[in-house]
């Protein structure tokens, strides 16, 4: 019997900015609130456009923001797309992606893979399988190796 490993612990996200970019305020409040309280950094925006605005910005400045935690449903610029253009257009800087998604198509790993995307998870989002997902993709801890790991 294989050894059980220990859960993932807030404390080791403490300092990492994220950017939250999903077109629904109640969302990226949730998500704000929930990385704030592990002691992260979120900054929040309600669109592709207004996503890759801040992450041009920041990588300008210095500062670049090195995890993204993208809707994959959004008007206009779809997650899909926003994490092509980062792709193509972050190329010193790339930030860690994830997808979270209300609904999963037939193909979307490989296209997250094909994009760069790391991991998606479905909406709505809960908590423990974020924060298992963060340590998986931002440690390359094995915690439980969620399925969703692309």
């Amino acid at each position: 019997m294989a050894a059980r490993l220990a859960p993932a612990h807030p404390d080791r996200l403490a300092g990492v900015r994220a950017l939250i970019v999903d077109d629904n305020a109640t969302n990226r409040t949730v998500l704000s609130e929930l990385l704030t309280r592990w002691g992260m950094v979120a900054s929040s925006v309600a669109s592709g456009e207004a996503a890759l605005e801040q992450l041009h910005a920041t990588q300008s400045a210095g500062e670049p923001i090195p995890l993204v935690l993208l809707d994959g449903h959004m008007p206009g610029m779809d997650g899909f797309t926003v994490a092509e253009r980062i792709r193509e257009e972050l190329v010193a800087e790339r930030p860690v992606v994830l997808l979270l998604t209300s609904a999963a198509d037939v193909g979307d790993a490989a296209r997250c893979r094909q994009l760069g995307i790391s991991a998606y998870l479905p909406k709505p989002v809960r908590p423990g399988e974020l924060l298992d997902m963060l340590h998986a993709v931002w440690y390359g801890d094995p915690l439980s190796r969620p399925e969703r790991l692309i």
